[in-house]
């Protein structure tokens, strides 16, 4: 399994959601550490200004609605940040 670092913003963010949502959250990210990047179904590629492209994992369900924004550096998962849909894209 791949290793992870989470930058101190991502840190931030996920300490910041509910209980329910950052276990959603924790899940999605290990299923794809687990899996890989290219057989996760929520998986893919967004352009960012601040990081260039990056990837984005979808965290969907009844009670989270949140977007995972990694990088793979130095064969590391970075894991960016985490937002809620409605702000992760403006």
């Amino acid at each position: 399994m791949i290793p992870i670092e989470y930058k101190p913003v991502a840190q931030s963010s996920i300490q910041d959601l509910d209980e329910e949502v950052r276990e959603i959250i924790e899940e999605k990210i290990k299923e794809v550490r687990e899996n890989g990047i290219f057989k996760h179904r929520n998986v893919g590629i967004v352009h960012d200004e601040e990081w260039g492209e990056i990837w984005r994992i979808k965290a969907k369900n009844a009670i989270a609605n949140h977007r995972v924004f990694f990088d793979i550096q130095d064969n590391k998962m970075v894991v960016l940040d985490v937002l809620h849909r409605d702000i992760a894209y403006d």
